[in-house]
């Protein structure tokens, strides 16, 4: 019980890092991209590393967002067949779609390190940093869409092995299988 609650507290801690990342590469890059227009036109020096950074920046919003929209759900998604579908067969494409993401993830989780790792002794000219970190954030934010299917299977099969121990009315409110998932990923305010 107590790594559960290890565990939990750490991913929240997770969740609240990816946040604050991608909020502070957003702002990082606009006062930059701000910053360039305004040397630009009004003092006539441009800075030289504006470009690059920009890159970067946006290379590294692409895959903690994809991260990001995977963990809060807001990725678009077809599910008009899966809506059709009875409890089981639900499942059945539910547990396909995880698949396909996980290898698909797993793809580039691989295919990116190894982009990292034959990138890393190349440098940005301008910043004087490895380019290698442009393509590091391809296994990071899909380590964090694999982290999230792990997190999403393991909470979905809690769910099940409680409904099959127990009828709905016996359980208590937060082991009814809605309200495992309201509370493994609350809504925010909107």
């Amino acid at each position: 019980v107590r790594l559960a609650g290890a565990l939990t507290c750490g991913l929240r801690l997770l969740d609240r890092a990816l946040d604050a990342a991608l909020a502070l590469t957003v702002a990082a890059a606009a006062l930059v991209m701000l910053a360039q227009v305004a040397l630009r036109y009004l003092l006539d020096a441009p800075l030289t590393w504006a470009e690059e950074f920009a890159v970067l920046a946006f290379g590294w919003l692409t895959f903690l967002g994809a991260a990001y929209t995977r963990r809060t759900r807001s990725d678009i998604g077809v599910d008009s067949l899966r809506n059709l579908a009875g409890p089981r067969l639900g499942a059945a494409l539910d547990g396909l779609r995880w698949l396909a993401v996980a290898i698909v993830a797993g793809v580039l989780i691989v295919q990116g390190a190894r982009l990292t790792a034959a990138t890393w002794s190349l440098e940005y000219p301008a910043m004087g940093l490895p380019r290698g970190l442009l393509y590091l954030a391809v296994p990071v934010g899909m380590g964090l869409v694999a982290l999230d299917l792990l997190r999403q299977a393991t909470a979905r099969l809690a769910t099940a092995r409680a409904e099959r121990t127990s009828p709905a009315s016996s359980r208590p409110k937060a082991d009814r299988p809605q309200e495992a998932w309201r509370m493994l990923y609350p809504r925010r305010a909107r």
